[in-house]
């Protein structure tokens, strides 16, 4: 009798390891773009555990092992290789090759451009009050992004460059005279250039959103994640962490003040939602 009691004891003792790891393995692993730049990758990280944490169902997010280039990421998202989600500005290619949950995960900010020029040179640009003036000077992009494009196509100048950390040499050494940056981004990238400053009069604005992207057959993933920012919309924890991400930064450049240079963006697709005003950080809606 004493070895039975001893026996169910540890039988009930087992048990809820047992459930736990069941569970756990009943969740989805989830594999996003591993980023050394840990401040990119935080705000969206941040958002997507928040958008699944009410999900019906169980998933587990995780960086991927290694870092890879952004379409090498897109590549291995669609042959389903070790990618489930990923996040990048949209366009038609993307879209036509992906499934994007659209909505702009930092509410368009990242289609509002401000520009790095030469410490010597703060007021390079204080007398652009329109695009016809700004296509008087030229600006230094890598020639692989998609903003590269929008520039091209609202006829501005473009010195092309092969890498990112060559661009800021590049601008120090005059090969350019401004370098239009991501507000999300340009604070941080300034603090590791002493050469550098933040022109303090333009803002550079196109309409642009980031969004997750999964698989085109990841279905049940896409509902989930859309089913969860939304709802993050609705009960206001979207804005609240936005604002926690980038509302010390909109104050401290100045965005509201600055004069805005308005560009097209002819890689946007038509179904993007410009005019459902709860997604965007101003108001983006064609007139």
């Amino acid at each position: 009798m004493g070895t039975v009691r001893i026996v169910c004891f540890v039988f009930w003792l087992v048990l809820p390891a047992t459930v736990a790891l069941a569970g756990t393995d009943s969740c989805r692993q989830l594999v996003y773009p591993k980023s050394s730049d840990h401040w990119r990758a935080a705000y969206p990280v941040e958002l997507l555990r928040s958008a699944l944490a009410n999900s019906p169902r169980c998933y587990q997010i995780r960086a991927s092992e290694h870092e890879a280039p952004k379409a090498r990421n897109f590549l291995r998202l669609r042959n389903r290789l070790g990618l489930d989600v990923v996040w990048s500005m949209t366009t038609r290619e993307r879209e036509q090759s992906h499934r994007p949950i659209r909505i702009p995960l930092n509410k368009g900010l990242m289609g509002n451009r401000v520009a790095l020029v030469r410490a010597d040179q703060t007021d390079l640009l204080a007398g652009v009050k329109n695009l016809e003036q700004l296509r008087q000077f030229s600006a230094g992009q890598m020639y692989v992004w998609s903003d590269t494009e929008v520039l091209v196509a609202n006829q501005l100048t473009v010195v092309p460059g092969s890498g990112y950390a060559a661009l800021f040499r590049m601008l120090v050494a005059g090969r350019f005279d401004y370098f239009p940056r991501s507000v999300t981004e340009v604070l941080q990238e300034l603090e590791h250039q002493p050469q550098l400053a933040l022109d303090p009069h333009l803002i550079i604005r196109y309409p642009a959103a980031m969004y997750f992207f999964v698989h085109p057959d990841d279905v049940e993933l896409a509902g989930d994640i859309e089913a969860g920012l939304r709802r993050m919309i609705a009960e206001g924890d979207f804005d609240d962490l936005f604002q926690h991400y980038f509302g010390d930064l909109i104050s401290q450049l100045k965005l509201p003040e600055r004069r805005v240079i308005a560009l097209k963006n002819p890689l946007l697709p038509e179904a993007t939602p410009l005019c459902e005003k709860d997604l965007w950080w101003v108001d983006m809606c064609p007139k």
